[in-house]
């Protein structure tokens, strides 16, 4: 992982450089995926997907970035091809949720203390799914792993303070109330013309969750706040 300071973005300048295996890091095989968030006490860090798990990073100072622990669950057995995917969110109540996806499963975590995380929950893509919108299950098979393919994630905190996570997929995208993580629930399931590759979730003015969804060569953005009134608009450039 190279950390950049972008002041200037028309001549980005390389800060740092972080190896796998050296300094503390021993799950940044392949990364894939970086998210960043704040922690309660106003630090900053980012969250690594890779073939070895997940490595949580403390780059509040970007010139020395330190290891804040890792895990390796996803590693092994059924879930060899590691996690591909992050996505974190503050709450209201000062807590960090994170999300960490590989193929055909979820798992849920909180990363409030970054140096002593633990995976709260699990969701796995249920057998049938069709790459539309789920189902999305906490039965998981841990012999077996989960069925289908996760091109995106994204975690947001509705107006009436529910967590939630936003699951891509092959012609649509899948809701999860995850307020409990122990128990997620699929609450709503969009079908969409597309296949949507990306996603990634916003706050209004107002405080309302949006998301951007792109896929196709269209970007579509999605009003996530009412599941009574969720829907798109969309922009293409065919």
């Amino acid at each position: 992982i190279r950390i950049l300071d972008v002041t200037n973005p028309t001549d980005p300048v390389q800060v740092s450089r972080i190896l796998d295996n050296l300094g503390g890091f021993y799950h940044l095989d392949d990364v894939r995926d970086i998210s960043v968030f704040e922690s309660g006490d106003g630090l900053l860090y980012a969250l690594a997907a890779g073939g070895d798990g997940i490595q949580i990073i403390d780059v509040t100072d970007p010139h020395r970035p330190s290891s804040a622990g890792g895990m390796s669950w996803l590693s092994g057995g059924a879930y060899t091809d590691g996690v591909h995917h992050t996505a974190t969110v503050r709450t209201s109540d000062g807590g960090v949720v994170a999300l960490a996806a590989a193929a055909g499963r979820i798992a849920i975590l909180d990363v409030t203390d970054p140096h002593n995380s633990v995976q709260a929950g699990t969701v796995c893509g249920a057998v049938g799914y069709k790459g539309v919108a789920g189902p999305w299950t906490a039965e998981c098979n841990h012999a077996t792993g989960g069925f289908g393919h996760v091109p995106d994630v994204a975690a947001f905190e509705t107006s009436a303070g529910r967590i939630r996570a936003l699951i891509t997929g092959n012609a649509g995208y899948s809701i999860l109330d995850i307020t409990d993580p122990a128990a997620p629930v699929q609450v709503a399931a969009i079908e969409h013309p597309r296949a949507l590759e990306l996603v990634s979730v916003f706050e209004s003015s107002d405080g309302r969750p949006y998301a951007l969804l792109a896929g196709g060569g269209d970007i579509w953005v999605s009003d996530l706040d009412d599941l009574t009134r969720l829907h798109y608009w969309g922009w293409g450039w065919h």
